[in-house]
This record gives C-alpha cells, sequence and structure tokens, in this order.
C-alpha cells in the first residue's frame, strides 16, 4: 500500500514502496486528507507522457483507489483535485512523482488491460451505487474519522498529534516528468470596434502663439524664411582635358601618279590622283568651302598637269638622235644663228634644218623651266591642301 498524506495544496509519500508494472487491480492507493479538505468531492489524477487517468475517491477524509493498469515503467505524476457540492470551491496540489519498476512478469500471451473509466462513468456509477444502498435501506452508523481511523490501525497519539504528523519529513526530489505536448494555437480574437475620430490638432502658427509668439500669422510665415546662408567653398578643379591632334598631310609624286596622305584623330587617310585625270577629294571633306577649295586646285591641277602633258608629248613627238650629239650640245645660240645665217651645209642639213628655233628654245630653256614650275606646283598643292583639310571626328 501506498500512502499519501494531503496537507492544504502539498501532497507528500508518507509510506513509500517498490511498484512494479504489469500489475492489474492491486496496488492499492490510501489518501489522508487534512480537515480543510472535509466535504469536498476528491479525485486522484495519475499523468505519465501525454496520458491522463483519473479516479474517482469520493467525500471521506480517507480515500482508497487502486493503481490504473494502463501506467507503464517511468515516471508518474500524482495529484489530487477535489470540488465543492455546488461547484463553488475548487482545490488542487502540486504533483509528486512516483517511479515504476520493470517486472519479471513473463506471460504466454498478451493479457488484456481493463481500461480505466473516464471520470463521468465513474461518478455514475458512485450515484448508481449510492441508490442501490438507500433503496428501503434504514440509516447507516456514522462513519469514524480519519483519527479513528489511524487509531483503528495502531496509531497511539493524539488528535492534534495525528494532525501535525500529517506533514511529514520533506521527501526526495521526483524523477523529472517528460515534457508536456505544446497546446493548440487559441481562435484568433474578432475585430474590435473602429475609435471615433480624435479633434483636430492645432497649426504650427497656434502652437506658435501657444508658446508665446505675438505677431500675426502673416508675419509669423514670413519669419520662417532664414538668411541667406554664407558662400560655399569653390569646388576642386576639373581634370585636365585630353590632348589635342594635328593633322598631318604628305604629298608624293612617282612617274605621273601623285599621293595624298593625311593623318588625323581618326587615323590615316591615303587618296591617289593620277596627272590628266579628274581628282575628287569629297570624300576626304566634310564642309562646302573646303569642298569648294578642294575643287579648285582640282581643276587648276588638272589644267597644269594637262599642259605640261602636251609639252612633253610635242617635245617627244620632235625628238631625235645625231652621231655627232657631243659635238652639237657644244654649239651655243650665238653659234647657231651664225650657222644658220651662213647657209652652210651638213651630211644631216635635212635633220638639223627641221629643227625651228622654237624647238631650241624649248630644248635649252623652256623645259627645264617647265619642269621646275611642276615640282614647285606640287609643292604649293601640298602645302595648301595640308591648311584646308578639315580634321572631323
Amino acid at each position: 500500500m501506498l500512502k499519501f498524506c494531503i496537507y492544504g495544496q502539498k501532497i507528500e509519500l508518507i509510506n513509500r514502496q517498490t511498484i512494479a508494472d504489469q500489475q492489474i487491480c492491486f496496488v492499492d492507493m490510501c489518501f489522508l486528507f487534512s480537515p480543510d479538505w472535509e466535504q469536498l468531492d476528491k479525485t486522484a489524477q495519475f499523468a505519465q507522457g501525454e496520458k491522463t487517468y483519473n479516479v474517482h475517491l469520493g467525500t471521506d477524509n480517507v480515500c482508497h483507489c487502486l493503481l490504473p493498469a494502463e501506467l507503464q515503467t517511468g515516471c508518474v505524476s500524482v495529484s489530487v483535485f477535489g470540488y465543492a457540492v455546488d461547484g463553488s470551491v475548487r482545490a488542487t496540489t502540486v504533483p509528486l512523482c512516483i517511479g515504476i519498476r520493470r517486472s519479471g512478469f513473463r506471460g504466454d500471451g498478451e493479457t488484456p488491460i481493463p481500461p480505466t473509466p473516464d471520470l463521468y462513468a465513474q461518478l455514475l456509477d458512485a450515484i448508481d451505487k449510492k441508490i442501490a444502498s438507500l433503496h428501503d435501506g434504514k440509516d447507516g452508523v456514522d462513519g469514524k474519522s480519519a483519527y479513528e481511523i489511524a487509531v483503528d490501525n495502531g496509531y497511539p497519539g493524539t488528535e492534534q498529534a495525528w494532525l501535525a504528523s500529517l506533514k511529514g519529513n520533506k521527501g526526495e526530489p521526483g524523477e523529472k516528468g517528460d515534457t508536456g505536448a505544446a497546446g493548440k494555437d487559441g481562435r484568433d480574437g474578432t475585430d474590435g470596434a473602429a475609435g471615433r475620430d480624435g479633434v483636430n490638432g492645432a497649426s504650427a502658427y497656434e502652437i506658435a502663439v501657444q508658446h508665446g509668439y505675438s505677431g500675426s500669422e502673416t508675419a509669423w510665415l514670413e519669419s520662417l524664411h532664414g538668411a541667406d546662408g554664407a558662400k560655399g567653398d569653390t569646388g576642386a578643379s576639373g581634370k585636365d582635358g585630353a590632348d589635342g591632334f594635328s593633322p598631318v598631310a604628305k604629298v608624293e609624286k612617282s612617274g605621273s601618279v601623285v599621293t595624298i596622305t593625311i593623318t588625323d584623330a581618326n587615323g590615316t587617310t591615303i587618296a591617289t590622283l593620277t596627272e590628266g585625270a579628274a581628282v575628287d577629294l569629297t570624300p576626304y571633306a566634310k564642309t562646302v568651302y573646303v569642298d569648294g577649295k578642294v575643287q579648285e586646285l582640282s581643276d587648276s591641277l588638272t589644267y597644269t598637269l594637262q599642259e605640261h602633258t602636251l609639252s612633253i608629248t610635242h617635245l617627244e613627238e620632235s625628238a631625235h638622235t645625231h652621231d655627232n650629239l657631243e659635238t652639237l650640245n657644244k654649239i651655243s645660240g650665238t653659234e647657231w644663228t651664225q650657222l644658220v645665217s651662213t647657209r652652210h651645209y651638213h651630211n644631216n642639213i635635212e635633220t638639223l634644218n627641221s629643227i625651228s628655233p622654237a624647238d631650241y628654245e624649248n630644248l635649252s630653256s623652256k623645259f627645264p623651266a617647265r619642269i621646275t614650275a611642276l615640282e614647285d606646283s606640287l609643292g604649293d598643292i601640298a602645302a595648301a591642301l595640308a591648311d584646308i583639310v578639315e580634321v572631323t571626328e
């Protein structure tokens, strides 16, 4: 038998015994209550893990029940609660842990364990038994008090000493109980009623007046405009720009072909011109002014090249050879005039007579001068192109 003493909200085990599992309707549990529990309908509660078993005890101050057969090896939490008949009072105790150890029982098969009825079924059964005991029965004798029962069971002291003895020594700490399961979330509450609109707040001007401002609202608004701030510091100098690029023009002549090379920021552009042919420099100029200057130079260059070409062609047609070229080359103009005026004869007189004074003049002076002029003209054209070509990005 396990005996428990309930004193106020505290429960203590005053008769500790070893409890083994696999027992059915065998372990007696005795509960002794202090006087403040009188007239309360009491129930013992056994909890293990997530399962709870309630066993109805009744209204006596000394109550008995059997240990629920469903309890298994491990820690069991034992507590008591009681209600007044009218439901106006409910008493509870702190839980006390007891341990159940594994037994040596090995059955031949699975023995069914009788379930502990729920509290409602137990109360109905108690009512039925009460009704059965009252049916045609006589009033029974008054039952013994808890102290009298204690005396019958060998207690030798007074009732006051017995009551004092109900408070036992501090027991050993019980085993740590399992963590209870998390409770379910409660239902969302309903939205509250909308609040009333608040009163309009004071304007900024009204607040200023409340703090001592004495001027008009217009004056107050003008006072909000503060004085101009001090001039800021000069900003840092910007970075230097990239270096510029000056174009370079170069003119080269090889035979009758003139090559003009222009290098600018966009790269190098090469134009090839041929003596006697029209020149189109529009791909290399981007403005109307430059286009006109290029066309003017192109026309002038074409005319000059054609003029020199005709002179050279005429000279080529009049060219001839002499066996005594070295001797003829030594004849000066004056000597030649004297030779013509004296009308002397040569073996090649026919050939010599075909050379006119104009031809001789061209051979001796004009032809070298024209060659020099052509070279100078090409140099002037190169300088002009370098001056007028526009560099575009």
